[in-house]
């Protein structure tokens, strides 16, 4: 399928998302936008943290798509923008990477890509208006800040020429709107379980400021993460959202 939408590149902002956020709340859209960047001065990542965004070594975009459709659609977004955006991977540089549940990209071991999904919704009539899907790749970026240099990484050594850097922005664009076309159908999560780099494995889970080891069993329709918690072996949970650790 032909998709319908803007690309824009820039040098170099504070953030995708932030901008992107800026234009929604300045006027409407109806069509999906993309605006992809060499270099964030202020990328931001999940749980509030920072994404390391350095000039020229990979891509950092972000996809608006206008949706109108109940809240609770978003949910299945975030994992299915982890799909889009490996096979994305797979079709630029010829390297399949790992899925870390919710939505990191590994190779090797190390992080190559990170993924912040935010909706704007209309709480008043329940409905979800855009998706603000922000997407950071670590293309050849080989020097990481001592806090990330351990298990950061990334695709290549070579730089993407300008003509590589758009390709690549628009196959993760038409790859996100081709797995977001249709909320309800359930088919992505095939590529999702086979690619996970989590499933069969122990991992540590955080709720409550506690830590619990689990067994990863599956993935739920919805892109939770089913675990077997190992100090009751009768206890099946749903993890919804967090962050979790494999244990080696």
């Amino acid at each position: 399928m032909i998709y319908d939408y803007d690309l824009e590149i820039v040098d170099e902002i504070d953030s995708t998302n932030n901008e992107a956020k800026r234009r929604l709340e300045a006027c409407e859209y109806n069509r999906p936008f993309v605006i992809a960047a060499h270099k964030q001065t202020a990328g931001r990542g999940r749980q509030g943290r920072n994404f390391y965004s350095p000039k020229d070594t990979g891509i950092y975009l972000t996809l608006v798509r206008p949706f109108d459709c109940p809240v609770s659609g978003q949910v299945s977004i975030t994992t299915r923008t982890a799909v889009a955006v490996a096979q994305a991977v797979t079709e630029q540089f010829g390297v399949t990477p790992g899925i870390k549940w919710v939505n990191d990209l590994y190779i090797d071991g190390r992080k190559i890509c990170g993924i912040l999904c935010e909706a704007v919704n209309d709480y008043e009539a329940d409905r979800l208006k855009y998706a603000v899907i922000g997407v950071g790749v670590n293309v050849n970026t080989a020097v990481f800040p001592a806090d990330i240099a351990d298990t950061a990484g990334c695709i290549r050594a070579a730089r993407m020429t300008d003509d590589e850097f758009e390709h690549f922005a628009r196959i993760i664009a038409e790859r996100i709107l081709e797995v977001t076309d249709d909320l309800s159908d359930p088919a992505y999560l095939d590529y999702y379980r086979e690619h996970s780099c989590v499933l069969g494995h122990d991992i540590i889970f955080t709720e409550d400021g506690s830590e619990f080891k689990a067994h990863a069993i599956d993935i739920d329709e919805n892109g939770a993460l089913v675990v077997e918690v190992l100090s009751d072996a009768h206890c099946i949970r749903k993890l919804d959202s967090g962050e979790i650790s494999v244990r080696v």
